[in-house]
């Protein structure tokens, strides 16, 4: 299990700590696609974040879990969909988590939260990538890993919108964070059809 810093700004402004956990088994193709997406994904550019390379090991990163107010994670999610599908799950609390599973690994997320004494616990968001083939071996699919580019940037923007919201509810940076003029990304409780190959 790997953690990897981001890239700071010079500038000093109140972020959340944010974590963006890859999930699954690399050793099952695109189950593991989690892990292949932080392990090669961009430098942060100027915001604030950790990665970590969580894979099937989820409580040996509950420090790291306990640590952040906002945990994004990147797993593989069968929704029916054609492979490399790129979903995105703004929240979970709304989500009927007993009957309609989000990804192949949230359950093991979930438990390990549950084990988290702070209030309020972390945030939870999840970007998922309809698997193509979970056999054995060590690469994704083709068609998965053409879906990588898309995971990221739509990382980025989750990332953005926690900072921004953050930002606006802190009164000394209320007038910086107004001033953002991006898109605001749509707020839902179940799975957006981001792209399909």
């Amino acid at each position: 299990m790997k953690t990897h810093p981001g890239k700071t700004g010079l500038i000093s402004v109140p972020r959340p700590r944010i974590l963006i956990a890859g999930m699954g088994n690399i050793l099952l193709r695109d189950d593991g696609v989690g892990v292949h997406a932080v392990k090669r994904f961009p430098p942060a550019g100027g915001q604030e974040y950790r990665t970590l390379e969580v894979g099937c090991a989820v409580f040996d990163a509950l420090h790291l879990f306990d640590w952040a107010e906002k945990i994004l994670l990147i797993d593989a999610m069968q929704a029916g969909s054609p492979p490399g599908t790129v979903y995105r799950v703004d929240s979970l609390k709304d989500m009927d988590l007993g009957t309609n599973p989000v990804s192949l690994h949230e359950f093991s997320v979930i438990q390990a939260l549950e084990m988290i004494q702070k209030d309020p616990r972390p945030d939870v968001a999840i970007i998922g990538i309809e698997p193509e083939s979970i056999d054995f071996g060590l690469e994704l699919s083709e068609t998965v890993a053409a879906s990588l580019p898309l995971v990221w940037e739509t990382s980025r923007q989750i990332v953005e919108d926690w900072i921004r919201d953050y930002q606006s509810r802190d009164p000394i940076n209320f007038l910086e964070a107004v001033k953002y003029t991006g898109r605001n990304s749509a707020k839902i409780d179940h799975p957006s059809y981001l792209e399909q190959p």
